[in-house]
């Protein structure tokens, strides 16, 4: 197994060699490339000894030749991001400055404007971030030794939510990497249930071959901790007789001539899972399957997932086959089985589905709030709604499958975002039936909830041309586009605190409203106090100064001027 990762590990970079590569050391960092800190020297300890070397604390910007990283700590109990010298006692030839970024850190790399990165590849002394919790933005990290971790997709610019550390040292950029998401290509072998994508499941189907009553379901693609897993299980209460198969789409083996295949899967109570559960096989077509063996079962006691050993398909050589986990329970047993990261060793093969049919709807450019479905967008971008499996995000800007026409957007479906107005504020829900919401010191993304709490009501204000200025109530941040460090615009709408935002460093959304499901909206309540707000989102407290403020009583909003 070690030898065919590293074989296809060789083969993805020699292939990533051959395009346009920009290398840089961060021992050419200048003072004046850091933002958002202050230097802090050299401390030692009695003995004399380097306590802890010279560092710059917190870096909130780092750029070098053109690219920048953007840190931002998502859990205000968390360590700050730092960059650091080597220490007084460090040799001559090996002084090294790196970037430390730390659990729970938003790390953003960003290219010059109109670079498209294929590959990114970050080395350093220790590169300690848990790959598999650790959530990519667009592409997917890849693990190619303690010191080296490699991003590959196809983006200026991507995030990673770090689940561990990362001390970065060096990095090498390519412009022509190997496809982001799950797509494969030469050198690569096909990847499936990706831990770090929430659509890691689509294109699988479930075939529930006897449920006991009580349950709805036994397959489930879940997250925890930023991480994606299909999970199994037939507990409820008790545990409860069941047999459920998750299929996979179909593989093709044409050129493999000894193809194999392995996951990773954990299970901390084991008592029917290695009798009941198993993998089974098909060719393409047949409706019988055949039992596989797996070699390496997890340990019970622990959710730490373990590989399965390569799997052997060379029976299928040359055929087109899909594989299915099954899950079966009974009285004596329900364990839990998480699995992920299924991967095949088919090098180019195909294992993207045939595209969905999206079904869509014809947003109007909105001339007054309504209770209705409403979609953001920003030049002809369209907000589309965060991950079904998530726990929080932003609306990722996009145009795939989006028309606009004059004053109307046909846009997914999905993309609708359902506004009614309370006498608390607008409370806004996603398709998913998600509130869009905000909590005390999460100030970059929208929270989502199932039920309401302060953090869900919103105030909106509706220009002439649509411009919406969308305030959430418990932070005051509004609902934007912004600028990154680079002067670029990010592409995604999110909250954020405009007060600290120079003015045409951020754009706010346009809302158009679903032709159909529209209703009145709900009077104002003009006995309820007037609040003020500037444009900014921040409320104004005592007498208002001369300009323009938004005016908000009860459910309505409005702009006025005082002179």
């Amino acid at each position: 197994m070690k030898k065919l990762l590293l074989t296809l590990a060789a083969a993805a970079m020699s292939l990533a060699v051959s395009a346009e590569e920009v290398s840089f050391n961060l021992n050419d960092v200048k003072d004046t490339d850091l933002t958002g800190g202050e230097w802090i020297e050299e401390t030692k300890k009695d003995d004399g000894s380097v306590n802890a070397a010279k560092h710059y604390q917190p870096v909130k910007t780092l750029t070098i030749d053109g690219f920048t990283f953007s840190l931002n700590l998502v859990n205000e109990k968390g360590t700050v991001p730092a960059f650091y010298y080597s220490t007084s006692t460090t040799a001559a030839d090996k002084v090294q400055k790196t970037l430390r970024a730390y659990k729970d850190t938003e790390l953003t790399f960003t290219a010059p404007a109109g670079m498209t990165m294929g590959t990114v590849t970050f080395t350093g002394s220790s590169i300690k971030t848990t790959l598999d919790k650790t959530k990519v933005s667009t592409g997917k990290l890849t693990e190619v030794s303690g010191t080296k971790v490699v991003w590959t997709g196809e983006a200026n610019s991507f995030t990673l939510t770090l689940d561990g550390t990362m001390r970065i040292a060096s990095v090498t950029v390519s412009t022509e990497g190997q496809g982001g998401g799950d797509e494969p290509t030469p050198g690569e072998p096909i990847h499936m249930l990706n831990a770090n994508k929430a659509d890691g499941f689509e294109g699988w189907t479930i075939d529930n071959v006897d449920l006991d009553p009580e349950l709805e379901y036994v397959w489930n693609w879940k997250s925890y901790n930023n991480a994606y897993y299909l999970n199994g299980s037939g507990y409820k209460g008790a545990a409860l007789a069941a047999e459920a198969l998750a299929i996979s789409p179909v593989v093709d083996l044409a050129d493999v001539t000894e193809p194999i295949c392995w996951f990773e899967h954990a299970a901390k109570f084991q008592t029917t899972l290695r009798t009941l559960c198993g993998m089974l096989v098909r060719e393409e077509g047949a409706t019988e399957w055949t039992a596989l063996t797996i070699p390496t079962w997890p340990e019970a006691g622990t959710w730490d997932f373990v590989e399965s050993g390569e799997i052997s398909l060379k029976a299928y050589a040359g055929k087109k086959v899909q594989v299915a986990f099954k899950y079966a329970s009974s009285a004596a047993g329900a364990d839990t089985w998480e699995i992920r990261n299924l991967k095949f060793n088919v090098c180019g093969g195909e294992d993207v589905p045939p595209t969905p049919v999206v079904e869509t709807t014809e947003f109007t450019l909105a001339t007054s709030m309504v209770n209705g479905k409403y979609l953001l967008a920003i030049d002809g971008q369209a907000g589309a709604n965060i991950a079904e499996t998530a726990g929080y995000g932003r609306l990722t800007m996009t145009d795939t499958d989006v028309t606009v026409k004059g004053n109307s957007i046909t846009a997914p479906t999905a993309y609708g975002i359902e506004i009614t107005s309370t006498d608390k504020g607008y409370t806004m829900k996603d398709s998913f039936g998600r509130y869009l919401a905000m909590a005390d010191g999460y100030f970059t993304n929208f929270q989502l909830y199932n039920e309401l709490n302060e953090g869900c009501y919103w105030t909106i204000n509706l220009a002439a041309d649509g411009t919406a200025t969308i305030v959430n109530v418990l932070t005051q941040c509004t609902v934007s586009q912004t600028k990154g460090s680079n002067g670029t615009f990010y592409t995604n709408i999110a909250p954020a605190k405009l007060a600290d935002v120079a003015e045409g460093d951020y754009n706010l959304p346009k809302l158009y409203l679903a032709q159909s499901g529209a209703v009145s909206a709900v009077e104002a309540d003009t006995d309820a106090p007037a609040v003020y707000f500037n444009l900014q989102g921040v409320q104004v407290q005592g007498e208002l100064v001369p300009g323009l403020y938004i005016r908000r009583q009860g459910n309505a909003a409005s702009k006025v001027l005082v002179k």
